[in-house]
């Protein structure tokens, strides 16, 4: 099954970013293919295209429980760059 995670930065997020993206690049690198699979992910920007302000991924996983493991584990949600996550099932359709 699809999921989506969206998650907006926290007040203080944008700031600390650069500092994990490293991590946070490795982190997806790693457990992509293992409980999940990476389908898309990327940041969201505001209007600009250039400011950073969350980021979004779209997963396979066999449960939410799995995708709600793999995000608390990632180094955007253990640092407090993320203020809000909200992770929802999705069916795509095209």
């Amino acid at each position: 099954m699809l999921f989506v995670i969206s998650c907006f930065d926290a007040p203080d997020g944008t700031v600390k970013r650069e500092q994990f993206f490293e991590d946070h690049k490795a982190y997806l690198a790693e457990e992509n293919g293992k409980d999940i699979n990476i389908e898309v992910a990327g940041p969201y920007t505001e209007d600009d295209g250039e400011t950073l302000k969350g980021s979004l991924i779209i997963v396979e996983a066999k449960d939410r429980q799995t995708v709600e493991s793999f995000n608390k584990k990632d180094p955007y949600t253990v640092n407090g760059i993320w203020g809000e996550c909200v992770i929802t099932g999705f069916i795509r359709r095209r």
